[in-house]
Formats: structure tokens, sequence, C-alpha cells
């Protein structure tokens, strides 16, 4: 039982419950039309991509403590957590404006999902431009 209530615990803390955002993609799109030479877009997207990195870690130290706990996490579970925990591979010399540049790109190209958080957007691309593990 006591394992049991671990794993639900460490489901909550990753779970994403839909956001209230302050500023949704078309929000996002408007400030960054000149990607990172709008030091706002720069700004908000560097910061939404620090919070990213950060929870990504809180969530595979959640697993490797269950696991180092001896909890039996089922595979479902644990495929879950490691798909929200895994790390995008930046290549090395990586820049926040090259980041920003590609945040600006992925919303210019898709109009269909701005109407998501910018936060979230801005983690699409980035998952979608450094796929985790494929470095």
């Amino acid at each position: 039982m006591k394992n049991a209530i671990l794993v639900a615990v460490a489901i909550g803390m990753v779970a994403h419950v839909a956001p209230a955002w302050a500023i949704d993609g078309n929000n996002l799109y408007e400030i960054c039309r000149e990607g990172s030479a709008n030091t706002n877009c720069l700004m908000y997207v560097t910061g939404a991509l620090d919070e990213m990195v950060d929870r990504r870690a809180s969530t595979m130290a959640v697993l490797e403590t269950l696991q180092e706990r001896g909890v039996n996490v089922p595979a479902g579970i644990q495929s879950y957590l490691i798909e929200k925990g895994c790390k995008p591979s930046f290549p090395p010399n990586n820049t926040n404006g090259q980041n920003t540049d590609i945040v600006a790109k992925y919303l210019r190209e898709h109009p269909e999902f701005r109407s998501k958080g910018g936060a979230e957007l801005a983690e699409i691309a980035i998952i979608e431009a450094f796929p985790c593990g494929s470095q």
C-alpha cells in the first residue's frame, strides 16, 4: 500500500493540469515574429526552457528515488515518467538565441497549435528540434 501511495504521489507531481496561462501561442507569436532579435521573446523562451529543464530533471529524480527505494513502478507509469523527464539533446554550444529562433519558426509554421500555452509550445518546438536521447 505504501508503494502504491508513493507511485500515485510521483504521478501527481509530474502530471500536467491544464494551466491558465498568461501568454498563449498567439501572444507569443506576436512577440516572437522577429525571433531572438526581440529581447522580450528571448527572455520568455529562455525562462520557459529553464523551467522545462528543471521540471524534467525533477521528474527523473522522482523515478530514480522510487527505484532506489525498491518501489515496483509499473512499466506504463515508468514509461510515462521517462517520457516526461527526458532531457532534450541540445547540441554543444547551443545558445538561447538559437532556441528562441527555433520556437519562433515553430510558431510561424504551426498556427493550428497557437491556442496552447506559450511555454508548452516552446517545449514542443525544442523537443522536436532536439529529440530526447538523439545525441
